[in-house]
């Protein structure tokens, strides 16, 4: 043990890696399949004033799943699906950059794509 390796991503996009010779295998990158990103969502407001998420899933952004905020579990959760369990919840994050994104839980939806209708 005792072995520090450290890799930094230059402005070339090469990773230059420091250290000795690791001692683990190496793993297979496997990209994270369950994120929305940000022109693929609208977070926003209904007529009592709660929090809403519309994630499209048309190219035209009119038809897709809605999501109301829950408080005790700090994400969105599919307003159709909400009674099945486990129950599809998204959660709006940031990147490093600022940008933000929508992390979709694991399960997978019950219901259909409905037309969106912004109040």
């Amino acid at each position: 043990m005792g072995q520090q390796i450290t890799a930094k991503l230059c402005k070339n996009k090469k990773l230059e890696i420091e250290g000795d010779e690791h001692i683990c295998k190496p793993e297979k990158y496997e990209p994270i399949k369950n994120i929305v990103e940000s022109s693929n969502f609208k977070v926003f407001k209904s007529k009592n004033g709660t929090d809403q998420l519309a994630i499209f899933t048309s190219d035209d952004k009119k038809i897709g799943y809605r999501y109301g905020f829950v408080k005790d579990k700090k994400a969105f959760i599919c307003y159709a699906c909400r009674e099945h369990r486990p129950a599809v919840y998204a959660k709006l994050r940031q990147r490093f950059n600022g940008k933000e994104y929508v992390e979709l839980s694991q399960s997978k939806h019950i219901c259909k794509p409905r037309i969106l209708i912004f109040d």
